[in-house]
């Protein structure tokens, strides 16, 4: 039973990463969906100021900067310093990583041979394969052979 217990909590664990990084793909998409507004807002105002110099400026004198010019100005950096804002975050999420706790497992198989894996790097690591080893559709969970690069079952293609 024990063995069901820790497979039990292996899956949550898979399960737990596997939500935090969905979850960190929501936020990331979240953040491009809002760099690609801002950007589209800051071109729309970038082209609404150049309407409004053209339409102030007279052949042989110089642009009338305007107040309305001016504030069209800093509008434009306003959204560009939020744009930078958004990009460092996207940066800091992008580089973040979720880490999961490696734990100490050993099992014993039915052929005999022990399998163990170790926390730290630093420990001595002992991996003995079985002598036969199943292949396993990781769509359809149907075995399949080893050279397969297609499930004969439900036909997904996988590396």
């Amino acid at each position: 039973m024990s063995f069901f217990n820790e497979l039990k909590q292996k899956i949550e664990k898979g399960v737990e990463t596997a939500g935090k990084q969905s979850q960190r793909m929501i936020e990331i998409s979240r953040l491009n969906i809002k760099i690609k507004g801002k950007r589209d807002n800051q071109m729309e105002e970038m082209l609404s100021l150049g309407r409004e110099l053209y339409e102030n400026w007279e052949p042989d004198k110089e642009p009338i900067i305007t107040k309305k010019v001016k504030d069209k100005l800093k509008h434009i950096r306003e959204i560009e310093g939020a744009i930078n804002q958004l990009t460092q975050n996207l940066e800091k999420l992008k580089a973040a990583e979720i880490r999961v706790k490696a734990e100490t497992v050993e099992i014993e198989n039915e052929v005999g041979a022990r399998v163990s894996s170790v926390n730290s790097e630093s420990e001595k690591k002992e991996h003995v394969l079985p002598e036969s080893m199943v292949y396993i559709c990781p769509f359809c969970v149907n075995q399949i052979n080893m050279s397969d690069a297609k499930c004969s079952h439900c036909n997904q293609q996988f590396y």
